[in-house]
């Protein structure tokens, strides 16, 4: 009945967006390219639990795991050559930063042993997805990855006194657990739920690995941002190319890594992975990659790898001497959104095919005025960037999606009436909560024009009572616990259907209306204004 009724309401949606679409008159031709992609964007539909989607996308990657086994790795041996260089240096200059005494350290396990922490999300063979859940679960470990894990809870000593009491420190499995999410309207991506022990130390390789491009200037917890920037001001000048690769963390073979890594980071890598998973069928896949999405250290690992790459190829091509310098201003990299001189597309394309990945054409830009980087869509220098209504099943989805629809209006100044109207008459008395600009998307419309007293939807917390208090310490220094009423200690789960409740609130003395410049430019929030009065 709920798949119904979801179903049900985005299609009415679909219908109303189309109407609108089809009456809209845009006032420049960025507006029109905007209306072009978003027309596109509706002709796919929604998700809605396809069961298909996610056989299509398991189907796809048992097929990838078989091309990945008969990949011949092909680097030029002078891009090859300066970009092992490139990754070693950046190892060395990071570990002498850790410890001067050691300027040539290529792995320093201590440092490694202090970055471990649990994922938020779900482990194989493990109940729970809070750090206060797994914490008292024996670690899910596989083979090769068990001494490592062994070593790390030894040098915890709740850990270690815990394993010496119950003997319930770990678990051994074969590998991870194959599964899928929405990726858009049309795919799903396949990702692996990996073991907790070597999600873990996977964690620990992972931030490693962010540390020592942090140090040379690539922050990848911010750097979606400025690809989104570089793309922009691409599609103005047409200075830079964006390069998109199709799957591109299921293509790594190891044999690519062993070429570029030292071989202390290669044997880590290949310790801590899954060398297999089980499918959806229960069957077991033998892994070619050396991993997938899932894996704790796949994104960074990854992101290092092609920058050495486009490191390599300069200095093959005489454009860069043998220095670590990257102008970043015109190069970056976040994962597989690659963003490079334009004059740099063809040759670099070329190496990457080399090394195994696989260019999405479709997605990548040399010329003309439109690039895509991370979500980001521009043309002209405008965001021409579609949204994508996920569902429309609680009050909380609907105020999402008519505060993307308004911020997409008033970004293009556009006048999508029935849309609006179509997800008004989905609220209670068909009447919405118009709120301050500065509060999130899901507690209701989002205005400079409301009222200075106004109703909101605000999320209630889900607590659970931590039932065993050996890890109480520990979980109380990193922030994972709190008090609740009667002595009791709490933690707060994640939840995939949050409950709200309605609050009041009033708009703080000082403020003349509800605008937020930090959200929405003056002329935007004036359009949105005016939208709303006329629905």
């Amino acid at each position: 009945m709920k798949k119904k009724l979801a179903a049900s309401r985005l299609d009415g949606l679909f219908q109303a967006l189309s109407s609108d679409i089809q009456h809209s008159v845009p006032a420049c031709q960025t507006s029109r390219q905007a209306l072009m992609r978003l027309e596109d964007r509706l002709k796919k539909k929604a998700r809605l639990g396809n069961s298909d989607l996610s056989k299509k996308a398991i189907k796809d990657f048992v097929s990838l795991n078989a091309i990945v086994k008969d990949t011949v790795i092909s680097i030029d041996p002078e891009v090859l050559s300066n970009a092992r260089y490139f990754i070693q240096v950046s190892i060395e200059g990071y570990n002498s930063a850790l410890d001067g005494s050691y300027p040539q350290e290529v792995l320093n396990f201590q440092h490694l042993y202090d970055l471990w922490y649990f994922g938020p999300g779900a482990s194989f063979e493990v109940k729970g997805t809070h750090c206060a859940e797994k914490i008292y679960e024996p670690m899910t470990v596989t083979v090769l990855a068990e001494s490592f894990v062994r070593r790390l809870r030894f040098l915890q000593p709740y850990m270690r006194l815990k394993d010496l009491s119950h003997n319930a420190g770990i678990r051994e499995v074969k590998g991870s657990k194959m599964t899928t999410v929405p990726k858009n309207e049309l795919t799903e991506r396949t990702i692996a739920v990996e073991p907790s022990g070597n999600m873990c130390m996977q964690l620990a390789v992972g931030t490693y690995i962010e540390g020592i491009l942090r140090r040379i200037g690539l922050d990848i917890t911010n750097q979606a941002a400025k690809n989104n920037q570089l793309a922009k001001k691409a599609s103005t000048d047409n200075s830079l190319a964006t390069i998109d690769l199709k799957s591109a963390s299921d293509v790594i073979k190891p044999d690519l890594v062993r070429l570029l890594f030292p071989r202390s980071w290669f044997e880590l890598f290949m310790r801590l992975r899954s060398p297999c998973t089980v499918l959806p069928s229960g069957e077991e896949l033998k892994l070619n990659m050396i991993s997938t999405m899932g894996n704790g250290y796949t994104f960074p690992m990854m992101t290092l790898i092609l920058l050495s790459l486009i490191y390599g190829m300069r200095c093959a091509s005489k454009r860069q001497k043998r220095t670590l310098w990257i102008e970043w201003h015109k190069t970056a990299v976040f994962g597989d959104d690659i963003i490079v001189p334009s004059s740099e597309y063809k040759d670099l394309c070329l190496v990457l095919e080399s090394a195994g990945f696989i260019i999405n054409h479709d997605k990548s830009f040399s010329d003309g005025p439109f690039r895509e980087s991370c979500g980001g869509d521009y043309y002209l220098g405008g965001n021409i960037t579609p949204f994508y209504v996920k569902q429309l099943t609680t009050n909380s989805e609907v105020y999402v999606a008519i505060n993307q629809i308004l911020d997409y209006c008033g970004t293009h100044e556009l006048a999508f009436i029935r849309s609006l109207r179509y997800l008004f008459s989905l609220l209670p008395d068909s009447r919405p909560f118009v709120v301050p600009e500065w509060l999130n998307p899901d507690q209701g419309l989002l205005a400079s024009s409301g009222p200075r007293r106004y109703k909101y939807l605000k999320v209630v917390t889900y607590t659970k009572k931590l039932q065993d208090d050996f890890f109480m310490m520990s979980l109380a220094s990193g922030g994972y616990i709190f008090p609740g009423r009667k002595l009791d200690v709490l933690y707060a789960p994640r939840t995939d259907n949050p409950r709200y409740i309605v609050k009041r609130g009033r708009i703080p003395e000082g403020f003349s209306n509800g605008w937020d410049a930090a959200k929405r430019s003056h002329r935007s929030s004036n359009w949105i204004d005016l939208l709303i009065q006329l629905v």
